[in-house]
């Protein structure tokens, strides 16, 4: 994970839906079951930043959504805000997470139970940029101070046993959030994990 030169606000990123519509006609066509989604899978229409690539750099900080998910390449095709589209994986975006919520904030009490925007971890400070509100200036919040909603994308790493660190570096989805344990529910491909707010990373 690295941190991303992140610029607010964000708003636009974050409305609207993928319109479906359903085409008229005397009968009825046989549609081919769509592929079921994998835990930790981006959702198409995730709002995203591109970042850390090398031989694209120029293509670093700009914003777009997940259009469609290749699992034989493990690849995602973004569409950029400026129209272009590229196929980029994973660890090179950051997802845009609205619906969050801070908790448990010493220094600043009256933002507890704010809903915010997460924009953006870095991965030396082990801190989340956050947005409260559509104008305000991003700050920084530990993963404890931050309740990540139902349904979003999370690596998992830091884990020190040896059973669990072969679940470094995978990904898993949010199912819930376990107030009395003080761990995320994730849902992951070895099954649901509870782990710890410091071990997930949005």
């Amino acid at each position: 994970m690295c941190s991303s030169d992140l610029h607010h606000p964000f708003a636009s990123m974050f409305g609207g839906g993928m319109p479906m519509g359903f085409g008229g006609g005397g009968f009825q066509r046989q549609r081919q079951r769509p592929r079921q989604s994998q835990p930790g899978e981006l959702k198409i229409g995730t709002a995203v930043v591109i970042r850390g690539l090398q031989s694209a750099a120029q293509h670093n900080h700009k914003k777009g959504k997940v259009s469609k998910y290749d699992p034989s390449k493990g690849r995602y095709t973004i569409k950029l805000d400026d129209g272009e589209s590229l196929s980029i994986k994973r660890e090179n975006l950051q997802q845009l997470v609205p619906n969050c919520r801070l908790e448990g904030l010493a220094s600043k009490p009256e933002l507890n139970g704010k809903p915010c925007a997460l924009l953006g971890f870095n991965a030396k400070a082990g801190r989340y940029a956050v947005a409260v509100g559509a104008t305000a200036t991003p700050m920084s919040v530990k993963p404890a101070n931050l309740r990540l909603p139902e349904g979003t994308s999370v690596q998992i790493h830091g884990l020190q046993s040896a059973a669990a660190q072969a679940l470094n570096g995978t990904y898993g989805t949010v199912r819930r959030f376990d107030d009395t344990a003080g761990r995320y529910v994730v849902h992951h491909s070895a099954g649901d994990k509870k782990l710890k707010p410091e071990n997930i990373v949005a």
